[in-house]
């Protein structure tokens, strides 16, 4: 029998916004007008953010407009404040604590690249989310970040885990060229990743099962 896989659902509040909309909530986010980066999880060492904020360093170095917005707590929180005050990066980089899934929606809305640094994914919700928000993501080559370039192509970019340099040179690449994802990535995430297909393709499985 052949396998099938079920994705993750991703809710309809993960959407783009209208460009006047995503002006005023990046006003707030990066008032001066610089990138605005993104990453949205549990802060623990499989998340690996000691790498993204390594990174973010280095794209500071050639990009000092750029903010790092992290969004999520945990045993790491410390650590990562620390650490971002050795690299003096100040108020560029800002640790949200938990935060509400209409907030985070609206984060991924205005964020202009998502950032998953992980060591360790099964399917990235959150990158996921940040897709369905027209948001282009960066990720580590771990096997959900793998899996989402095969499934979304060059809106997915990978880059090898704990390399800051790698991770920096990934980021200043679509820097140089930035751009919102693909007119194709709608129609891929209603296909497969909403919540009423979802729904489907779990009902047809059961009576796929009860069949037979």
């Amino acid at each position: 029998r052949e396998g099938s896989v079920v994705y993750p659902p991703v809710a309809d509040e993960f959407h783009p916004l209208d460009p006047a909309a995503r002006a005023r909530v990046r006003r707030t986010l990066a008032p001066d007008g610089g990138p605005l980066l993104l990453n949205v999880k549990r802060l623990h060492p499989l998340a690996d953010q000691t790498t993204l904020i390594e990174a973010f360093a280095r794209v500071r170095a050639r990009r000092p407009d750029a903010v790092l917005l992290i969004a999520g707590a945990g045993e790491q929180e410390d650590d990562l404040r620390a650490l971002a005050g050795r690299l003096d990066l100040g108020e560029s980089v800002r640790l949200l604590g938990l935060v509400p899934n209409d907030e985070v929606a609206r984060l991924q809305a205005a964020a202009d690249l998502f950032v998953l640094s992980s060591v360790l994914e099964a399917t990235p919700t959150v990158a996921l989310e940040a897709l369905a928000c027209g948001t282009p993501v960066v990720s580590t080559d771990n096997p959900g970040g793998v899996e989402l370039h095969g499934l979304f192509g060059d809106d997915v970019a990978l880059t090898p885990q704990r390399q800051p340099e790698a991770l920096a040179a990934a980021v200043l690449a679509f820097l140089e060229a930035p751009r919102r994802t693909t007119s194709a990535i709608a129609a891929t995430l209603a296909e497969g990743f909403r919540l009423d297909r979802v729904v489907e393709r779990y009902l047809a499985l059961y009576e796929e099962a009860l069949a037979t």
